[in-house]
Protein backbone atom coordinates (compact mmCIF):
# COMPACT_ATOMS: atom_id res chain seq x y z
CA UNK A 1 0.00 0.00 0.00
CA UNK A 2 1.11 3.59 -0.55
CA UNK A 3 1.41 6.45 1.85
CA UNK A 4 0.10 9.98 1.98
CA UNK A 5 1.72 12.53 4.25
CA UNK A 6 3.10 9.78 6.47
CA UNK A 7 -0.28 8.00 6.61
CA UNK A 8 -0.99 4.59 5.20
CA UNK A 9 -3.48 4.71 2.33
CA UNK A 10 -6.08 2.01 2.73
CA UNK A 11 -7.94 0.74 -0.37
CA UNK A 12 -11.01 2.92 0.35
CA UNK A 13 -8.81 6.04 0.31
CA UNK A 14 -7.37 5.47 -3.18
CA UNK A 15 -10.01 7.63 -4.89
CA UNK A 16 -9.33 10.47 -2.46
CA UNK A 17 -5.57 10.10 -3.05
CA UNK A 18 -6.07 10.26 -6.83
CA UNK A 19 -8.22 13.38 -6.46
CA UNK A 20 -5.54 15.03 -4.31
CA UNK A 21 -2.95 14.37 -7.01
CA UNK A 22 -5.12 16.05 -9.65
CA UNK A 23 -5.58 19.23 -7.63
CA UNK A 24 -3.61 22.28 -8.67
CA UNK A 25 -3.79 23.83 -5.20
CA UNK A 26 -3.37 22.10 -1.83
CA UNK A 27 -6.40 21.60 0.40
CA UNK A 28 -5.83 22.93 3.90
CA UNK A 29 -7.50 21.10 6.77
CA UNK A 30 -9.48 23.58 8.85
CA UNK A 31 -9.93 23.57 12.63
CA UNK A 32 -12.62 21.03 13.62
CA UNK A 33 -16.11 22.50 13.64
CA UNK A 34 -15.39 25.48 11.35
CA UNK A 35 -18.96 26.70 10.69
CA UNK A 36 -20.41 27.57 7.28
CA UNK A 37 -23.87 28.70 6.27
CA UNK A 38 -25.07 27.02 3.08
CA UNK A 39 -27.80 28.73 1.08
CA UNK A 40 -29.29 27.16 -2.03
CA UNK A 41 -32.49 26.47 -3.93
CA UNK A 42 -33.61 24.06 -1.18
CA UNK A 43 -33.13 26.52 1.67
CA UNK A 44 -30.48 27.60 4.13
CA UNK A 45 -28.73 25.50 6.78
CA UNK A 46 -25.61 25.36 8.95
CA UNK A 47 -22.79 22.91 8.20
CA UNK A 48 -19.06 22.47 8.80
CA UNK A 49 -16.12 23.28 6.51
CA UNK A 50 -13.59 20.44 6.59
CA UNK A 51 -10.98 21.82 4.19
CA UNK A 52 -10.33 24.75 1.91
CA UNK A 53 -8.25 25.67 -1.14
CA UNK A 54 -8.02 28.55 -3.60
CA UNK A 55 -10.53 26.79 -5.80
CA UNK A 56 -12.98 25.14 -3.44
CA UNK A 57 -13.83 23.41 -0.20
CA UNK A 58 -15.31 20.30 1.36
CA UNK A 59 -18.52 20.90 3.31
CA UNK A 60 -19.54 18.25 5.85
CA UNK A 61 -23.29 17.82 5.52
CA UNK A 62 -25.83 15.05 5.52
CA UNK A 63 -27.93 16.96 2.98
CA UNK A 64 -28.18 15.68 -0.58
CA UNK A 65 -26.94 17.97 -3.36
CA UNK A 66 -26.64 17.39 -7.08
CA UNK A 67 -23.57 17.93 -9.25
CA UNK A 68 -23.73 21.45 -10.66
CA UNK A 69 -26.05 22.78 -7.97
CA UNK A 70 -25.22 26.41 -7.14
CA UNK A 71 -24.80 27.37 -3.49
CA UNK A 72 -23.88 30.49 -1.55
CA UNK A 73 -21.43 29.74 1.28
CA UNK A 74 -20.86 32.17 4.14
CA UNK A 75 -18.02 31.53 6.56
CA UNK A 76 -15.35 33.33 8.53
CA UNK A 77 -11.80 32.65 7.46
CA UNK A 78 -9.80 31.07 10.29
CA UNK A 79 -6.94 33.09 11.75
CA UNK A 80 -7.90 36.36 10.01
CA UNK A 81 -11.48 36.41 11.37
CA UNK A 82 -12.65 37.83 8.04
CA UNK A 83 -16.16 36.96 6.85
CA UNK A 84 -16.37 35.64 3.30
CA UNK A 85 -19.33 34.93 1.04
CA UNK A 86 -18.72 32.84 -2.06
CA UNK A 87 -20.82 31.31 -4.81
CA UNK A 88 -19.90 27.68 -5.35
CA UNK A 89 -20.91 24.81 -7.60
CA UNK A 90 -21.25 21.26 -6.29
CA UNK A 91 -18.57 19.13 -7.93
CA UNK A 92 -18.43 16.00 -5.79
CA UNK A 93 -21.55 14.95 -3.88
CA UNK A 94 -20.96 12.20 -1.34
CA UNK A 95 -23.94 10.42 0.08
CA UNK A 96 -22.09 7.78 2.08
CA UNK A 97 -19.60 8.21 4.91
CA UNK A 98 -16.26 7.98 3.06
CA UNK A 99 -14.63 9.31 5.31
CA UNK A 100 -17.33 11.94 5.94
CA UNK A 101 -20.64 12.79 4.39
CA UNK A 102 -20.54 16.01 2.47
CA UNK A 103 -19.92 17.81 -0.78
CA UNK A 104 -16.90 19.04 -2.63
CA UNK A 105 -17.57 22.48 -4.09
CA UNK A 106 -15.72 24.71 -6.52
CA UNK A 107 -15.71 28.45 -6.05
CA UNK A 108 -17.10 30.59 -8.86
CA UNK A 109 -16.38 34.22 -9.68
CA UNK A 110 -14.51 35.27 -6.54
CA UNK A 111 -14.08 39.02 -6.32
CA UNK A 112 -10.48 40.26 -6.35
CA UNK A 113 -10.83 41.28 -2.68
CA UNK A 114 -12.25 37.91 -1.63
CA UNK A 115 -9.57 36.05 -3.59
CA UNK A 116 -6.88 38.12 -1.87
CA UNK A 117 -8.39 37.44 1.58
CA UNK A 118 -8.66 33.74 0.84
CA UNK A 119 -5.04 33.60 -0.37
CA UNK A 120 -3.80 35.38 2.77
CA UNK A 121 -5.70 32.96 5.02
CA UNK A 122 -4.46 29.90 3.12
CA UNK A 123 -0.84 31.08 3.30
CA UNK A 124 -1.12 31.48 7.07
CA UNK A 125 -2.80 28.10 7.49
CA UNK A 126 -0.29 26.38 5.21
CA UNK A 127 2.58 27.84 7.25
CA UNK A 128 1.06 26.15 10.33
CA UNK A 129 0.75 22.73 8.67
CA UNK A 130 3.40 20.27 7.65
CA UNK A 131 4.26 20.57 3.97
CA UNK A 132 1.69 18.66 1.88
CA UNK A 133 2.79 15.33 0.40
CA UNK A 134 3.52 16.12 -3.24
CA UNK A 135 4.15 12.51 -4.26
CA UNK A 136 1.42 11.12 -6.45
CA UNK A 137 2.41 7.50 -6.59
CA UNK A 138 -0.89 6.16 -5.27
Amino acid sequence: MGSRGGEEIVPGDRQEAREACRRRHPRITLPPGTPVTVDGARGQYSAVLRNLSREGAFVETGRIHLIGEILCLRFTLPILAIPLEVIASVRHPRDIPAPAEGIGVGFMDLSADDEERLEACLRLLLDREDPPDQSCSA
